[in-house]
């Protein structure tokens, strides 16, 4: 988008700059990677200043730049306040002059599920820009945001957080027109300290836009969020409905029934697997058709591009009748027991779960993960075939919590230690066992339980 930084002139000093029109699109931020005919903005964070990478030995390294400091040579623009204050600054006046309909999604878990739903169905018809990977922070939304070409008709964007206060701030950068809270469950409670400091922390989205929705996923905090809206007047709109799924299939998807004005029932089949990401499918589906974006046709016909996204509940044939689960992305209690609900919804003879480190959750929130989890293995007794496999470090305390509890088919292995190890057992239980077989991964980021996949790909399958 272009614009003119002189109408920032409280952010930005242009004296020293030949031509302050610049085209937000051009603006890069790895000074390793110049973007042609771009500008470089030195963000910092915790263990780097983009601002050291202008100049060498006093010796400018890059052309044309932002900087909070002085420098003789012309062709730069001075930075006034600290550089990701501005970075912010300059988002909001871009979200200013955006016309489209600006759309916010947080939750704590299914963020960038709901994105890429709403992004695919919208596209069908509108020319929608959407946010790219997790860029959902207080660097990552500016960044997304000056992505913006200016025509778009729609801009979807995720909210993220792991501290107090963060969602709020974000909400006043973007503004949301329609905001859209997928989930509140025990996530980065590191910092949030429980599920009330998540559901006080994502509820901040709604004093900031200006229509609402939520589903049932959101729990008892549905009532509550009702509550705020309308004492912000706001209009929102509570989805309790769970779906009702007629079939289940890792190949060809999760088949929903949906019932038509005079009840009769019609289905939409998608690519997509597990209660939290169906009951998103939902809301993105409500959401277009209250906001009268699509109707019901349009929005049967967009859904079949939908595609699962790699990492969040994605399968695969590994080979011979076993299939991979990539749950591999990020992990927290929600996220992971509509990981263990969905393995006891499917009818497969022989079901592994390998189940890695949690971070930034706290031990209470591990417990309460623990008593949820063995809740839904009780209620699914039929499921005697889901091997539990605990690998990393911080897991093992969940582990014991099983163990405690008498589960049975449990098993842990500490990583780096045992992995060795791990793929062994897997690979030996397998081949002993007929039948199609299932292997579920889950783990936070920083555990790399992927690597476990590529290993254990290589053991049972090998070139």
């Amino acid at each position: 988008m272009q614009i003119d930084l002189r109408d920032l002139s409280n952010v930005f000093d242009t004296s020293k700059c030949s031509n302050p029109i610049i085209d937000t699109r051009k603006i890069y931020f790895d000074s390793r990677f110049p973007m042609k005919e771009g500008i470089f903005f030195p963000i910092t964070g915790e263990r780097f200043d983009g601002e050291d990478f202008i100049s060498v030995s006093g010796k400018i390294r890059i052309p044309y730049f932002f900087s909070r400091q002085e420098f003789s040579e012309k062709d730069y623009i001075r930075i006034l306040i600290p550089n990701n204050e501005a970075l912010q600054e300059l988002a909001k006046f871009i979200r200013m002059g955006f016309k489209g309909v600006a759309i916010g999604i947080t939750g704590t878990s299914g963020k960038t599920t709901l994105k890429e739903i709403l992004s695919t169905i919208l596209s069908s018809k509108f020319n929608v820009h959407h946010s790219r990977g997790n860029f959902n922070n207080l660097i990552g939304l500016p960044m997304s945001i000056l992505a913006l070409e200016g025509d778009e008709e729609f801009g979807v964007f995720e909210l993220g957080t792991n501290q107090p206060g963060e969602i709020r701030a974000l909400s006043k950068i973007l503004k949301p027109d329609v905001s859209f809270i997928t989930s509140i469950g025990r996530g980065h409670t590191e910092f949030l300290v429980d599920e009330e400091g998540v559901f006080l922390e994502k509820q901040s989205i709604i004093s900031e836009t200006r229509k609402a929705f939520f589903t049932s996923c959101s729990g008892n905090y549905g009532n509550r969020l009702m509550e705020f809206s309308r004492k912000h007047k706001i209009m929102a709109v509570n989805l309790e409905d769970v779906p009702r799924i007629s079939d289940i299939n890792l190949e060809c998807g999760t088949e929903i029934e949906f019932l038509n004005e005079d009840n009769t029932k019609f289905y939409i089949r998608t690519l997509l697997f597990g209660d939290g990401n169906i009951s998103n499918f939902l809301l993105g589906v409500c959401a277009c058709n209250v906001m009268g974006w699509l109707d019901m046709d349009e929005i049967r016909e967009s859904a079949k591009l939908i595609q699962g996204e790699k990492n969040r509940l994605f399968p695969r044939i590994a080979g011979n009748g076993v299939y991979f689960i990539d749950d591999s992305y990020n992990s927290n209690p929600l996220s992971l027991k509509n990981g263990i609900l969905f393995l006891c919804q499917l009818n497969i003879p022989v079901k592994y779960a390998v189940i890695g480190d949690m971070m930034e959750i706290n031990d209470h929130d591990m417990q309460y993960s623990s008593d949820e989890i063995c809740e839904i293995l009780s209620l699914n007794k039929e499921n005697t075939n889901l091997n539990l496999i605990f690998y990393g470090n911080k897991i093992e305390y969940m582990y014991k919590q099983f163990k405690a509890k008498n589960i049975d088919n449990i098993s842990f292995f500490q990583k780096n230690y045992e992995n060795q190890k791990l793929i062994e057992s897997i690979k030996f239980d397998i081949n002993s066992k007929s039948g199609d077989k299932v292997i579920y991964f889950k783990a936070s980021r920083s555990a790399c339980i992927e690597k476990v996949m590529e290993d254990l790909t290589s053991a049972l399958f090998p070139v």
